[in-house]
């Protein structure tokens, strides 16, 4: 087994993190005062961008326009017909109708001229940098890499533009949650800490604003999850679902609200958001999982702000080999 490295945060870092988190009544978590919190914004040009792709397997069969929208649902069925009815979608480079039914080794081209991309903020901050890979704080909302309507103002490209590039994803956040993120600076480097992640040696732990004030001051949440459309996902004991745990622990209760430390043992997509709703406390500010958008498609909902969920400590093993 090898040693974890010797990176570890100091206690201004932490408060620098937790200004990430908001409470519902406006109480500073951070120990640093609201008014720290940088207010920048990044926006860029309009750009042309053209993507092309080929089919998932599920999307086999479905009409072009309701593929679109399942894949990026950030537009209507209908907005998506208008647009290959335009012109802006091609199948197998040639125009194609909305109503057209999708076979294997179709492929798709997508003409997005005068790209508006949407503004995020413009805080990213590298808190260590050596040899083999950099850490940084990672603001909400912003994506990892390029897809959906993200593509330049997105972790990879903002990076490259500070003069990091060929970095290597490792890891990934949601768009809307803040925090640390380890990046490679070589393939190998890569391959060895993401299988530290697949293999489960390391700590993930996060901080979270949640709705009401637990009786339990821990408590263990043990829920299988499964996707259920789109970019969003339930919590499930069907056969299908995937096996998901996650460790909770109250540090602060609130007036209506408590801040908690979340450790998640598995690594499913939306498990820390899932798991507090499924134990009775979502995150307040997270509306898919909190209860705000009921009886509304929630596929199809845009989430445009952070919530109020931090990556706060990060533990792996560093290769000591080479």
């Amino acid at each position: 087994m090898m040693e974890l490295p010797n990176f570890s945060l100091n206690e201004v870092e932490i408060q620098k993190l937790r200004r990430h988190l908001k409470t519902p009544d406006d109480t500073d978590i951070s120990g640093l005062g609201n008014s720290s919190i940088s207010s920048a914004v990044r926006i860029v040009a309009p750009y042309d961008f053209i993507y092309k792709f080929a089919l998932k397997v599920d999307e086999i069969g479905m009409h072009v326009d309701e593929m679109l929208h399942q894949r990026f649902p950030f537009r209507s069925i209908k907005a998506w017909g208008e647009k290959v009815k335009s012109g802006d979608i091609l199948l197998n480079d040639g125009t194609v109708l909305p109503g057209h039914k999708l076979v294997q080794n179709d492929v798709v081209t997508h003409r997005n001229i005068g790209v508006i991309e949407p503004s995020t903020p413009d805080d990213i901050r590298v808190i260590y940098d050596c040899d083999e890979y950099i850490i940084i704080d990672k603001p909400a909302p912003m994506p990892m890499h390029s897809g959906g309507r993200y593509h330049r103002n997105t972790v990879e490209y903002i990076l490259n533009e500070m003069g990091y590039s060929g970095l290597k994803l490792v890891h990934r956040l949601d768009a809307v949650t803040s925090g640390l993120v380890i990046l490679a600076k070589s393939t190998d480097v890569a391959k060895h800490l993401s299988a530290q992640f697949e293999q489960k040696n390391t700590i993930k732990t996060y901080e979270a604003i949640v709705r009401g004030n637990p009786s339990q001051n821990e408590i263990v949440i043990q829920k299988g999850i499964k996707r259920l459309k789109g970019f969003v996902f339930t919590c499930s004991d069907d056969t299908d679902s995937k096996s998901a745990i996650t460790r909770f622990r109250v540090i602060h209760q609130g007036n209506g609200w408590a801040h908690v430390s979340c450790e998640p043992i598995t690594g499913r997509t939306h498990q820390i958001r899932l798991h507090l709703a499924e134990w009775g406390h979502p995150i307040w500010d997270d509306d898919i999982y909190n209860g705000a958008l009921e009886n509304q498609n929630l596929s199809s909902h845009l989430q445009k702000r952070a919530i109020s969920l931090v990556s706060i400590g990060l533990r792996f093993e560093q290769d000591q080999s080479r």
